[in-house]
């Protein structure tokens, strides 16, 4: 529930301890509501979903091998239908929606190399057309709209990457923002009333990070730390909740119930059971609409954690309300 408003949304596919799903779920927090919508065409992870016009966009990402493919599954009908390929791979790349058009950025060839593609897809001519390449090539990176700006942000090549690469697409040009304190792959960025929270990561010894940063002031400044994850997708739910789904910790995917607490500096803390939809569904991501105006934490945010059942260098999950 965010202030008022039901939290839904769509878990596809993803990776697990020992299988790689093609599953589409549909769920409602508030009511702990879960059901299985019409599967994948083939199992997908390291991929990027985003939903336009009433429909869900798939692409990038692979299954036993890298992909092209590219799917739009209707909510409605529950079924994927295929769209125009990508003209190259993209695996673990990031995603936007912005002004009508669906952003593809970095990722990996099929050599496993860090690229600095970036393209867009127009869903109605149904085409792909190639933008101005980032300054630097990045795979399991994060990218977030911010005003009329797309971001790139950390990201792997060779090792984690503080870096943080700013786009506009209305010059197709691109400029250097402010670089993170450490390298973060597999990381995870939203925003919030124009603030950019940066969330998880693997660090240089291949830890994950257990810090959540805002940009404030020009600077990356801590927001608060305990919640060690890397791969993982992540919520503002309101002006009270921070959820964060899936994701891999130091010992790989595990199934434990979210963390929560309610306090002026939010910590971390473990409530007794998970929802059911956190501890039986096999893909738990989820985003989420927000409403707030302070860049900081606001008071009596509530901090809730999941690792439960999927590693989301794997699973996409994309909100519908």
């Amino acid at each position: 529930m965010a202030d008022g408003a039901e939290v839904r949304g769509l878990l596809v596919g993803g990776l697990s301890t020992d299988q790689i799903a093609d599953t589409t779920t549909y769920f409602t927090q508030a009511q702990d509501y879960r059901r299985r919508l019409g599967d994948l065409p083939d199992g997908r992870f390291l991929h990027a979903a985003e939903p336009m016009d009433g429909l869900i966009y798939l692409f990038g990402g692979r299954n036993f091998t890298e992909t092209r493919a590219v799917w739009a599954f209707d909510p409605e009908t529950g079924r994927y239908a295929d769209e125009t390929d990508l003209p190259s791979l993209q695996n673990g790349l990031a995603s936007v929606a912005y002004d009508g058009a669906l952003y593809a950025i970095g990722g990996a060839n099929g050599f496993g190399v860090a690229v600095a593609t970036v393209r867009k897809y127009d869903p109605d001519a149904r085409t792909w057309t190639d933008l101005r390449a980032m300054p630097t090539g990045r795979k399991d990176l994060a990218a977030v709209v911010v005003g009329d700006e797309i971001w790139a942000v950390g990201g792997d090549n060779n090792g984690p990457l503080q870096t943080v690469e700013i786009y506009t697409p209305a010059t197709n040009t691109w400029r250097a923002g402010t670089a993170l304190p450490a390298g973060r792959a597999g990381v995870k960025a939203i925003q919030r009333d124009g603030v950019v929270y940066v969330v998880g990561g693997l660090g240089a010894n291949g830890a994950p990070i257990g810090d959540v940063l805002h940009y404030q002031a020009g600077a990356w400044v801590l927001a608060f730390s305990g919640a060690p994850v890397a791969y993982a997708q992540v919520a503002l739910i309101g002006d009270s909740q921070l959820d964060i789904f899936g994701g891999r910790g130091a010992a790989g995917p595990s199934n434990v119930p979210p963390h929560s607490r309610s306090s002026t500096r939010p910590t971390w803390s473990r409530p007794s059971t998970a929802p059911r939809w956190l501890r039986s569904t096999g893909t738990s991501t989820s985003s989420a609409a927000t409403r707030g105006s302070s860049p900081a934490p606001p008071a009596r945010w509530a901090c809730r954690r999941s690792t439960a059942c999927v590693s989301t260098a794997c699973a996409t999950a994309v909100r519908t309300r």
